[in-house]
């Protein structure tokens, strides 16, 4: 009938197909290609992500807040996810209450999947790109290296070198430029 019922009508409609996306309040990443300068800050949170996983808030500066900070807070913290988890044995976890929970199980499930047989990282990323999750590059990009960081513990990782023990930040950053490469 007019603008505003369309855009209920609209609304409604994605929220029905896309009903696995997860809220991401960061417009640093929440795009399909990234700047250049949130390429750095990557680069800088995933450093911080493989030698600080264990301390408090990534060993952030509590009075500053760099991009990389700020993707930590929106991606992690702010969705119940410790890095720190990591040293029980459970294992990380997300909180029942986020919105990222139907995320981590689907990511969780491509994991578990994996057991039974080897999967390119990129398949990972086709199903977070498509319904019910529709995820933008820019936050794929982020998701599936941090992921897979956490649960480092859960699967053995390949590229066509052969097995990869220890991963690091370049591994992290390769895994996200080239998802083809990387299986698990």
């Amino acid at each position: 009938n007019n603008k505003k019922d369309f855009n209920k009508l609209l609304s409604q409609v994605s929220y029905e197909v896309y009903s696995s996306t997860p809220t991401f309040i960061n417009e640093l990443v929440n795009k399909h290609k990234i700047s250049s300068s949130i390429a750095s800050a990557k680069n800088r949170y995933f450093k911080s992500l493989i030698y600080n996983w264990d301390k408090k808030d990534l060993d952030f500066d509590n009075d500053s807040f760099p991009p990389e900070k700020t993707i930590y807070l929106s991606l992690l913290k702010n969705n119940g996810i410790n890095p720190s988890d990591t040293i029980s044995s459970h294992g990380a976890t997300v909180s029942k209450d986020s919105s990222f929970l139907k995320l981590w199980n689907a990511s969780e499930g491509f994991l578990n999947k994996a057991k039974k047989e080897e999967i390119k990282i990129s398949v990972f990323k086709e199903i977070l790109s498509s319904k019910p999750f529709k995820l933008k590059s820019g936050l794929i990009d982020f998701w599936i290296p941090t992921f897979l960081f956490l649960k480092r513990e859960d699967y053995a990782l390949f590229n066509q070198s052969g097995y990869i023990p220890n991963i690091s930040e370049e591994n992290l950053e390769l895994i996200a430029k080239n998802p083809t490469k990387y299986y698990i």
